[in-house]
């Protein structure tokens, strides 16, 4: 519980503490998937997502560092792109595999819930030229 409310301060209204609670789930949950990812892929020799997951792992990391010191903007930044480098790497590994297309739309979905537009545009911008660049790559 403790993690899911870091960066949260008690003076914060609760509709941006539900914003960052979000987003400490959204890094929270891939360390735990990419961490048993990677167990099963050092037993069956593929090093390739090993690297991967190690990076998005560390990328997660830093991300719940930055909410912790109440950079947001930028935590939800690292956050969305970690994600969209990472599907668009497995895209490549899976030899082209269309239906890995789909798993841009949770992380699509997630600029609504992520960002309030009024406070966060330069970083809201940037991070949707950012996913929309991995995208277009498809």
């Amino acid at each position: 519980k403790k993690l899911l409310n870091t960066g949260i301060k008690k003076s914060m209204p609760e509709v941006e503490a539900n914003r960052i609670r979000i987003s400490n789930i959204v890094a929270l949950v891939p360390l735990v998937l990419f961490a048993f990812s990677s167990i099963y892929c050092i037993i069956f020799d593929f090093p390739r997502i090993v690297y991967i997951n190690t990076a998005v792992f560390i990328i997660s990391v830093v991300a719940l560092l930055y909410n912790a010191k109440g950079k947001y903007s930028f935590a939800k930044f690292l956050i969305l792109s970690a994600h969209s480098a990472t599907i668009l790497v497995y895209y490549k590994l899976m030899e082209d595999e269309t239906s890995m297309f789909f798993y841009f739309f949770p992380v699509i979905l997630s600029f609504i819930v992520f960002y309030n537009p009024k406070k966060e545009k330069k970083l809201l911008v940037a991070t949707a030229v950012f996913v929309l660049s991995f995208i277009i790559r498809f």
